[in-house]
């Protein structure tokens, strides 16, 4: 237990049922250390011939998935079926395709699916654990690029109604011109 993370509770929230599974140091449940919380910047880099310099384009940020591992003993936390709540908790989680809140400290806040629990029993109340949190959203995440005002424009939805009508009656006509050509073609080969 020397290894796991002190300090602030992790805490996984069901965001539609507001369900909660929190780990602590108090139940001996933290993750082990060494949790990494990538981010990496979306581009794409064109280089042009006689160019020094290449033309890139951001396209944002892309959070990166989060793998937590750790054990839980019902020893360690003095709860006789603790560590099999706990897998069942956590695999309720990924049956339910919930989408989930991810809260350690104030450091780590994300929003996303747990992508893959993994849990490897080695006794009746000891096991150990990976879960793999897939990231949608990171509170600290700002947009930089500002979008584009909408035009102006007097064009409104009795305007787009008017040119549906005016392409339906065109288009009825044709049909009706069209069917009068295949009627006239089909009468002249009977008659021959």
């Amino acid at each position: 237990m020397s290894d796991s993370i002190d300090g602030q509770p992790l805490t996984l929230t069901n965001l539609s049922s507001g369900a909660s599974v929190v780990l602590d140091g108090a139940t001996a449940t933290l993750p082990q250390r060494g949790v990494s919380a990538p981010i990496r910047l979306r581009s794409a880099v064109t280089r042009y011939p006689g160019n020094a310099r290449p033309s890139t384009q951001v396209m944002g940020i892309e959070e990166g998935d989060i793998e937590f591992k750790g054990w839980w003993r019902d020893t360690w936390m003095s709860l006789e079926g603790g560590a099999s709540e706990l897998v069942t908790r956590v695999r309720r989680l990924v049956i339910l395709q919930a989408y989930i809140s991810l809260t350690w400290g104030e450091n780590l806040v994300r929003r996303g699916y747990v992508k893959e629990f993994e849990p490897t029993w080695h006794a009746n109340g000891a096991v150990e654990w990976r879960l793999t949190l897939q990231v949608s959203e990171a509170d600290e995440a700002e947009t930089i690029g500002m979008p584009f005002d909408a035009p102006v424009t007097t064009f409104g939805f009795w305007d787009i109604l008017a040119l549906i009508a005016y392409d339906a009656e065109l288009l009825a006509t044709m049909a009706t011109e069209l069917n009068n050509v295949a009627q006239a073609t089909v009468g002249l080969g009977e008659a021959a």
